[in-house]
C-alpha cells in the first residue's frame, strides 16, 4: 500500500514466502568408544523443526542414500548407528523435518571404521586334552579373527596358526606345539579391508613331555636275535631316549 497526501492508495499484488527448515549444520561423525560398536553422529540444533531424518550411503557419496533413522524430536542433536560393518566406508546426511515434511539436507560426512583388537585374551594348557586353548571377547561387526604364534621369544616371527571366519567364535585350540617350549600368541581381528588391529601378546610354557605309557619288551628268536621294545606314542614330543640297566651284583644305567 502506498501513502500520499490524500492517505492510503491502492494495494499491490500479494507476495508470499514459504519458509522451509534449514539443513542441520556442523554434522560430525565418529566411532563411539563409549558404547559398544556404534557410529555416532552429532549436529547443531535447528530451531522450530519437527525432527530429523538420518540417511546413509555405502561406498561412494554418489551412491543411493537410505533412511536409517527418523527422530520426531525437535531437541535431538545426535544419532547412533549400530548396523554397520568394519572396513566399509559410510556416508551420512541429516535432513530437517518441518510442518511440510522433509526440508533441507546437510552435506554428507563419511567414516571408514576399522575393527579393533580383541581384548581379554585368556590362554591355558589343557593337560587332559593335550592342547593350548585361547579365548577372547568378541569384536562385533567384524568378519573374524586371525591367531598367530611365535616360539621362544617375542622377537621371533609370528606365524598364522588359525583363521576364524565367524566373529561370534571367540576360541581357538592349538595342538601343533612341542612340549617344553614357550609360545607367544596374538589375536588379530579382520574386516572388509583385511587384517586390522591385533591384541597384546599372551604366553604359555608347555610342560615337559610325559613318560611313554605301557612299555613292553619281548625277545625274538630269529635272525635278528634281539629284544624289541614298544610303547604308546607321546604326541608333541621331539623323540625318545632308550636306556638300559644291567642287573648284576650292582646296577647301572647307560643311555643311548
Amino acid at each position: 500500500i502506498s501513502l500520499d497526501e490524500a492517505g492510503e492508495s491502492s494495494c499491490s499484488n500479494e507476495a508470499t514466502m514459504y519458509l522451509r527448515a534449514p539443513a542441520p549444520k556442523n554434522v560430525a561423525v565418529r566411532l563411539n568408544n563409549d558404547k559398544t560398536d556404534t557410529i555416532s553422529l552429532q549436529w547443531m540444533l535447528v530451531p522450530k523443526v519437527e525432527g530429523y531424518i538420518i540417511k546413509r550411503a555405502t561406498g561412494s557419496p554418489n551412491s543411493a542414500y537410505f533412511s536409517i533413522g527418523i527422530l520426531y524430536d525437535s531437541s535431538a542433536t545426535n544419532f547412533d548407528d549400530s548396523s554397520f560393518k568394519f572396513g566399509v566406508t559410510y556416508y551420512y546426511t541429516v535432513t530437517s523435518i518441518d510442518k511440510a515434511g522433509d526440508a533441507d539436507e546437510s552435506p554428507a560426512v563419511s567414516i571408514c571404521p576399522r575393527s579393533y583388537a580383541p581384548t581379554n585374551i585368556v590362554i591355558i594348557y589343557e593337560q587332559t586334552n593335550n592342547l593350548v586353548a585361547l579365548q577372547w571377547k568378541p569384536v562385533v561387526n567384524g568378519n573374524g579373527y586371525i591367531v598367530k604364534r611365535a616360539a621362544g621369544s617375542l622377537n621371533d616371527t609370528f606365524f598364522i596358526i588359525d583363521k576364524i571366519n565367524d566373529p561370534a567364535i571367540t576360541t581357538s585350540k592349538d595342538i601343533s606345539f612341542v612340549f617344553g617350549t614357550k609360545y607367544y600368541y596374538v589375536v588379530a581381528s579382520f574386516d572388509e579391508l583385511g587384517e586390522s588391529n591385533q591384541s597384546d601378546s599372551v604366553s604359555v610354557v608347555c610342560p615337559r613331555a610325559p613318560a611313554p605309557a605301557d612299555p613292553t619288551c619281548s625277545y625274538t628268536e630269529n635272525a635278528d636275535n634281539c629284544i624289541v621294545l614298544q610303547w604308546k606314542p607321546v604326541l608333541n614330543s621331539k623323540g625318545y631316549f632308550v636306556k638300559r640297566a644291567h642287573i648284576t651284583n650292582s646296577s647301572g644305567v647307560t643311555g643311548r
